[in-house]
């Protein structure tokens, strides 16, 4: 079952990640006119309303969240996957994942 997940939630990741580098891309900063400016002006603005800002700093809030659930979830994949040991004192004792599951 691990094995399965793990290359599943790494394409997942990846286009989490261009996602919100697209989010990022479109929005205005502050000042300037940002990316998105140079790819329409205030098309995004027409078409949305002129909430887009709004949206899409919610889309960037949300993906960001996505992200770093993913990013947990695999790195907990990959230490369930490797049968993690953990070092107390010098020692390899194996985590208990019985305890980690209830």
């Amino acid at each position: 079952m691990v094995s399965f997940l793990i290359p599943l939630l790494s394409a997942a990741l990846v286009l989490v990640c261009a996602f919100t580098v697209l989010l990022v891309l479109l929005q205005r900063p502050s000042e300037g006119g940002g990316f998105g400016g140079a790819l329409g002006g205030g098309a995004l603005e027409s078409a949305l309303g002129g909430g887009a800002g709004d949206v899409l700093a919610r889309g960037t809030a949300r993906a960001i969240a996505l992200f770093f659930l993913l990013s947990l979830a695999l790195s907990l994949l990959h230490i369930h996957r490797a049968g993690a040991r953990v070092a107390v004192g010098g020692e390899q004792l194996p985590i208990p994942w019985e305890e980690v599951v209830d």
